[in-house]
């Protein structure tokens, strides 16, 4: 059972959101229809209760009861010329509450690469649909949250020279939607590399890369160009995936330069247990970074923490997760760091850290416990002041009544303190979850994913980021 988080959007999902959608999923289940043994599947869905002690999480307490409807599918296919990773989310609430309006939350994860000539051309889908909002842990309902849809196709292509050394040429085309601001946008991105592949089976390669971001209704845009050295190689513990070199962003007449630097890596420490790192450097828009945050998440049902701005933001950010997984215990751990400047007036300076423990321990064959605690804090530098301090802690436990079907129970608290306002919230929630398939524990790492986006490697992906004035 995700930990409910929401939205106050309450219209039916908008055509032009649910077109992307759509044919994204049309293309992934069209092409992974064949190779039976490559091909993996799960599916839940689940009917329960929720009630909150304060559904909006403000200083005003306002209790509610919440019914809800959640599913939940996965789907897996890795062959020579097709491989497809999609997580699917969604839910439907209905708010006890005179006059309160219903939530349809839908999420999607996915990245699909079709390799009709592997080693010469190959063809890219990935799509991130899902939830953002500036305060993303205020509730049920956070008063900003809003559908994000990132929908980024194109080719790519390889040449090779002689047994090791390649030319790899990609072009990307990325719609960026959101269903309340204004910030909808385009983006072109090109890509050029020089790689080798050493005898080890590294690829170290010379790249760069071009985008061009168009605001569909601000007007204008922004220009980013970047040339950096990359290396992805895997071991037989470890995997890895560096890049680092410059970029220049062109907006609105000025040019501002910066480090790029992007580290992804997995560490098995044992049988049961790996090291997840990520650390990046680098000016990213809004799209970006919920892109990102997305494919950090182990599974989809929360509203991303993301601040929309009309310009990218200079981040700084390192993710540290160590994963078990033993016959009877599952056990992550992780903790993280993100500092943003704003490169607009409608950005804000701000520092994110945050850590957070997960476990379940598997009982029997019928019956589990689990628990989470997480800490967050944030800090802004942009005279205001503000800061907040977030802690929660979730208990709960699952009952497998038969073979497809099982009862989830949870019990979380909520403290928020700032220098604006303090509030808490508890939240008892019940769900009764049929599942005609198990859904894979875990799915693919952050370093899994990278490195499938990066077969035939198109640019990096992006997308945007309210009141933006036209560019002169």
């Amino acid at each position: 059972m995700a930990t409910p988080t929401g939205t106050r959007m309450a219209r039916q999902t908008d055509s032009r959101l649910a077109t992307p959608l759509a044919a994204a999923l049309a293309t992934a289940l069209a092409m992974a229809a064949p190779s039976a043994g490559a091909f993996d599947w799960g599916a839940d869905v689940g009917v329960g209760i929720i009630h909150s002690t304060n559904v909006d999480r403000t200083p005003d307490v306002d209790a509610a009861t919440v019914g809800q409807v959640e599913m939940n599918g996965a789907m897996r296919h890795n062959t020579r010329t097709l491989l497809v990773d999609a997580d699917l989310h969604a839910e439907f609430r209905k708010y006890s509450e005179s006059g309160a309006e219903s939530d349809f939350l839908p999420e999607l994860r996915l990245d699909a690469l079709w390799v009709p000539l592997p080693g010469r051309f190959s063809w890219m889908v990935r799509d991130n649909l899902g939830q953002v909002a500036q305060n993303a842990q205020n509730g049920l309902r956070p008063v900003d949250r809003e559908n994000a849809n990132v929908f980024t196709t194109g080719p790519n292509f390889m040449l090779p020279i002689g047994d090791r050394n390649r030319v790899a040429l990609s072009a990307q085309y990325t719609d960026v939607y959101y269903s309340e601001t204004n910030l909808s946008s385009k983006r072109y991105v090109g890509r050029f590399a020089l790689e080798r592949e050493t005898a080890g089976g590294a690829i170290i390669a010379l790249n760069g890369v071009a985008n061009r971001t168009e605001f569909k209704e601000l007007g204008g845009g922004y220009d980013l160009q970047g040339a950096y050295l990359s290396y992805s190689g895997a071991g037989r513990r470890t995997v890895i995936m560096a890049e680092a070199g410059a970029e220049a962003l062109h907006d609105a007449g000025e040019t501002n330069n910066g480090l790029y630097l992007s580290i992804a890596a997995d560490r098995r420490i044992s049988s049961r247990s790996t090291l997840q790192l990520q650390v990046l450097e680098r000016y990213a828009d809004a799209a970006e970074i919920f892109s990102l945050d997305q494919a950090l998440e182990p599974e989809l049902g929360n509203v991303n923490d993301l601040q929309r701005t009309s310009a990218p933001l200079r981040q700084r950010q390192v993710d540290l997760r160590w994963n078990m997984d033993a016959q009877r215990l599952s056990l992550s751990i992780n903790a993280g760091y993100i500092a943003e400047k704003a490169q607009s007036d409608d950005g804000r300076d701000r520092r994110v850290t945050e850590a957070g423990i997960n476990a379940e321990w598997r009982m029997s064959a019928r019956n589990s416990v689990f628990g989470a605690l997480l800490g967050q804090s944030q800090r802004y530098s942009d005279g205001t002041g503000e800061e907040s301090d977030d802690f929660s802690i979730l208990v709960g436990a699952n009952y497998r009544l038969r073979a497809d079907l099982e009862l989830r129970g949870q019990v979380e608290h909520f403290t928020h303190g700032s220098t604006i306002f303090d509030y808490d919230e508890t939240r008892i929630a019940l769900q009764l979850v049929w599942i005609p398939r198990a859904l894979e524990r875990g799915g693919p790492s952050y370093y899994e994913r990278q490195r499938n986006r990066s077969i035939g490697r198109g640019a990096r992906s992006t997308g945007q980021a309210p009141q933006r004035r036209p560019a002169t």
